[in-house]
């Protein structure tokens, strides 16, 4: 028997899985066959275009981030130079 030390006490893990609270097995993809696989295939087919307000959107969102990135590399590089290449914020795993 399995058991885990939890803040709380102690617990069966089996107990507690089949109790549906840690996650479940993936299924399996089902195969399609007949009318629900042409209706996939035609949906598959259809384009759905985005909206532009929704790709300016998108697009303004990914610059921010990208430009907040380079910022913290730039951050750590100069860290590191000043360091003899160990950044001292992070430890080395």
């Amino acid at each position: 028997m399995s058991v885990a030390a939890w803040p709380f006490g102690q617990i069966d893990i089996w107990t507690y899985n089949k109790r549906g609270i840690m996650a479940r097995e993936i299924r399996e993809t089902p195969i399609l066959f007949g009318e629900d696989a042409r209706r996939f295939l035609a949906r598959m087919e259809e384009r759905h275009p985005e909206p532009p307000e929704l790709r300016a959107r998108r697009l303004r969102n990914y610059e921010i981030f990208k430009k907040a990135y380079e910022e913290g590399m730039a951050e750590q590089r100069a860290r590191e130079a000043a360091n003899g290449g160990i950044d001292p914020w992070f430890k080395k795993v």
